[in-house]
C-alpha cells in the first residue's frame, strides 16, 4: 500500500463501515480489486465490517435444505424460490457456491439398463422407418426418409425431400410395397402424422385413444400392414436405423461438395447409387455378410391385382356436389365431367397433394381431376 493509498484508505474505510458505500465502489476508488480491499480491511482490524452483499447463514441453511428435500431442483430454480421466500435477490451463482461448498451438487449414479439384441426372425417381418435432417445441400435443409428391413439390414427405400410431410412418408411406404410387396409390421417414431393423439384423455371425451388412427396407419391397415410406434424418448428403440443414418452422413453426405452435388435431383441420384453399393457390397458386422446376401424377397406378400395403391396411400375426404356438378376443396372449385352427373351426391375424394384428386362414389371410380399448383 502506497502512502497516497493509505491516506485515501483511512478516509474510505469509515464510509464502508457505516454502509455509506460498498466494498466494490471503495475498491474502484482506490483502483484495486475488491478482494484486496477486503484484505486491507482485515489487516486494519476491520474484519467485522458488514459486507453489503454477504449471504446470511439463514439463507444458506434454507438453500441447502431446499436442495436436500428436492434433489431434482436445479440452481436457477432454487435461486428463484429463495429470492421469493426472503424478498431479496439471490443469484444462481450464489446458490451454486453454497451447494458446492456443502457437497450437494454430486449427481446421482446413472442407472445402467441391460438391453438385449433384437432381430426380426425373417425378411418382411419388420420394417423400420425413420427420418433425419441436416443442412446438407448448399445450406438448404433436407430430410432423408429411409425404410430398412430389420432382419437383413437391407435398405428398401430412401430419398431426400425438402419436407418431412405425411404424404412424403406415405409415398415411401408405397414405393416399398410396389417394389417388394406387403410386409407384416411397420415400426416408426411418434411424429404427429404417425401417432395423432399424444395427450391424456380429456374428461369430456367418451372415446378411447386407440380409436383414433393416423392416415398412414389406416392406409397400412387397408393392405394388411400393422403399424406400431416405439416408446417415446427412447432412441435406443431404433438403434439400427440411427447408426445407418450416421454411416450415410459420413460416407455420402459429407462428400456432396466433392461430388459437385447442387440440386435435390443430384442428391437423390447419388443416394440411389450409394444404396446399391451398400446393399450389395457393405458387410454388416452384426450379421456377418452383406444385406443383399441375407435379404429374401419371398418374405414379402405380393399385392392383390385389384388393389390400386393410388387409392390406398392418399388423403381421404368427402364433399357434397352442388347443382353445377362441382365441389370445393381447400378454396379451389373442381368440376366433375358432365357424363358423370353427381348433383346432390356425396363423393369420396382420394387426394394426392399438388398432383390430383381421384373422385369415388359408392365404391365406384368416377374421375380424376388435376390439382392446379404453381411451383
Amino acid at each position: 500500500m502506497t502512502q497516497e493509498q493509505l491516506k485515501s484508505f483511512e478516509v474510505i474505510a469509515p464510509l464502508v463501515h457505516s454502509g455509506a458505500i460498498s466494498t466494490r465502489i471503495a475498491a474502484s476508488m482506490l483502483r484495486i480489486g475488491q478482494r484486496q480491499f477486503q484484505r486491507w480491511l482485515e489487516g486494519q482490524g476491520l474484519a467485522t465490517l458488514r459486507v453489503w452483499n454477504k449471504i446470511s447463514d439463514e439463507v444458506r441453511d434454507y438453500v441447502k435444505a431446499l436442495k436436500q428435500d428436492n434433489v431434482n431442483y436445479n440452481c436457477q430454480w432454487i435461486a428463484e424460490l429463495t429470492s421469493d421466500h426472503f424478498g431479496s435477490s439471490v443469484s444462481q451463482s450464489s446458490v451454486w457456491r453454497i451447494l458446492n461448498d456443502a457437497n450437494l451438487l454430486t449427481s446421482p449414479p446413472l442407472i445402467k439398463i441391460t438391453r438385449s439384441r433384437f432381430e426380426a426372425p425373417s425378411c418382411g417381418d419388420l420394417v423400420q422407418m425413420d427420418t433425419t435432417w441436416g443442412y446438407w445441400l448448399n445450406g438448404e435443409r433436407l430430410c432423408l426418409i429411409l425404410l430398412l428391413d430389420d432382419h437383413s439390414r437391407y435398405i428398401l427405400a430412401a430419398e431426400f425431400f425438402y419436407e418431412d410431410s405425411a404424404y412424403n412418408n406415405m409415398w415411401m411406404i408405397r414405393d416399398v410395397v410396389t417394389d417388394y410387396g406387403v410386409f407384416k409390421l411397420l415400426y416408426t417414431d411418434n411424429a404427429s402424422f404417425f401417432k395423432p393423439i399424444r395427450h391424456n384423455r380429456s374428461m369430456y371425451q367418451n372415446h378411447r385413444q386407440e380409436e383414433y388412427q393416423s392416415r398412414i396407419t389406416k392406409a397400412c391397415r387397408e393392405i394388411g400392414i400393422v403399424h406400431i410406434t416405439h416408446k417415446p424418448y427412447e432412441p435406443q428403440s431404433k438403434g439400427k436405423i440411427e447408426r445407418l443414418f450416421g454411416f450415410i452422413q459420413e460416407r455420402l453426405i459429407s462428400q456432396f461438395d466433392r461430388l459437385g452435388i447442387k440440386t435435390l435431383e443430384d442428391a437423390n441420384m447419388a443416394l440411389t447409387e450409394w444404396i446399391d453399393w451398400y446393399n450389395e457390397n457393405h458387410v454388416n458386422r452384426t450379421i456377418g455378410c452383406t444385406p443383399k446376401k441375407r435379404f429374401d424377397p419371398k418374405g414379402f406378400t405380393p399385392l392383390p391385382g385389384e388393389v390400386n395403391l393410388e387409392d390406398v396411400f392418399c388423403f381421404k375426404d368427402t364433399r357434397k356436389v352442388d347443382s353445377c356438378n362441382q365441389f370445393s376443396y381447400q378454396g379451389i372449385t373442381y368440376t366433375i365431367p358432365t357424363e358423370h352427373c353427381m348433383v346432390a351426391f356425396k363423393v369420396e375424394l382420394h387426394i394426392h397433394p399438388y398432383q390430383r384428386i381421384r373422385v369415388w362414389h359408392n365404391g365406384q371410380f368416377i374421375c380424376e381431376l388435376p390439382i392446379p399448383y404453381e411451383d
